[in-house]
């Protein structure tokens, strides 16, 4: 277990004049291959932002910036986007991205409660469209519009709805955006993959074979892309009060439609977002802090990694520094060209 006392706070005030902001409310400037761990904590209205570098073995204790006021993370992408949508208002979303702050104001989406329950971009902004996934009454419904709005304003560009009553929304695990194309991860293992054609969404579906141990009672799933392949993450107990999992990953081959396990990813490490749903894959080079061949994932206010060659877990504890309690925690991906 990581040692409390080895972690690093850096918490300091400085203005950088090339932005004009402040640089307690800029991410930090890190160069890093992998994501860190993003602790949002602290009162409503007086939030404060932490990113942990797990390379570092540091902590960046940051004031959550005014794009970021009193929004939820409904989407990371590698590239440094976020897809926020307002805590108060369930029908206003925004783009931004961490590095630039560029934002881009959504149009209006209409879902009659709550919020969508997944969000995809299928390219990076501001290219590609935004898809917004409804799970409800069983029933699919999604509402997507096409990018390329220019900074804090509308693009009105038509949001268009469809609803799906022949898709069970519970048979659903997990969703990516591979190649351009959507692709939902079924119940059964198989595929449907959907095509955005001008208004409207198309579907197919791969029936694939299924390898039997992928058959846990307590189970979740994560669809990523790892290298041009699709992975998909495997995460299984056999208890319902574990908190622990233990994970397979297993790529797809498009060439006999079958779920093959990977024993070993290399000098990689995956970065898993329950949450949301979302994983990244990333470099783990020998002899730093990330464990290569490893998972990492967030656990209560921790968070843990898993070792695909071991079968074991271990557990990391934040540091006691952090006194405000952790609201929201996900991996995001920071630039590597401040």
């Amino acid at each position: 277990m990581a040692s409390e006392s080895d972690h690093q706070i850096v918490d300091k005030e400085t203005i950088d004049q090339s932005d004009q902001r402040p640089l307690f409310s800029l991410p930090p400037f890190i160069s890093q291959a992998h994501p860190c761990l993003f602790l949002s904590h602290g009162k409503q209205g007086e939030e404060r932002q932490t990113f942990f570098s797990l390379s570092q073995n540091q902590y960046y204790t940051r004031r959550i910036p005014h794009e970021m006021e009193n929004k939820r993370i409904l989407y990371t992408s590698p590239s440094g986007w976020l897809v926020l949508m307002d805590a108060d208002d369930n029908h206003n979303y925004s783009l931004v991205n961490l590095d630039s702050f560029a934002k881009i104001q959504l149009p209006f989406f209409d879902f009659d409660i709550d919020s969508p329950d997944s969000v995809l971009v299928t390219a990076t902004p501001p290219h590609g469209h935004i898809v917004f996934i409804k799970e409800h009454l069983e029933k699919l419904v999604f509402q997507f519009c096409h990018l390329g709005g220019s900074d804090d304003h509308h693009d009105h560009e038509e949001v268009f709805t469809q609803t799906f009553d022949h898709i069970d929304p519970t048979f659903i695990r997990s969703r990516i955006v591979f190649s351009g194309r959507i692709f939902l991860l079924k119940w059964n293992w198989s595929l449907l993959i959907c095509d955005i054609v001008g208004s409207t969404i198309q579907f197919s579906e791969l029936v694939v074979q299924v390898p039997s141990m992928l058959s846990a009672k307590f189970s979740n799933s994560c669809l990523i892309e790892h290298l041009g392949e699709m992975l998909l993450v495997y995460g299984h107990t056999f208890h319902i009060v574990s908190w622990h999992y233990a994970y397979n990953v297993f790529r797809f081959d498009f060439s006999t439609r079958a779920w093959v396990e990977v024993m070993d990813i290399g000098d990689y490490a995956i970065f898993i977002n329950h949450e949301i749903e979302q994983g990244i894959c990333c470099s783990a080079p020998t002899g730093g802090l990330i464990r290569a061949n490893s998972i990492y994932y967030e656990d209560g206010e921790d968070y843990c990694a898993f070792d695909l060659e071991e079968r074991s877990t271990t557990t990391y504890l934040h540091s006691p520094t952090l006194t405000a309690p952790i609201r929201h925690h996900k991996w995001i991906m920071l630039s590597t060209n401040h």
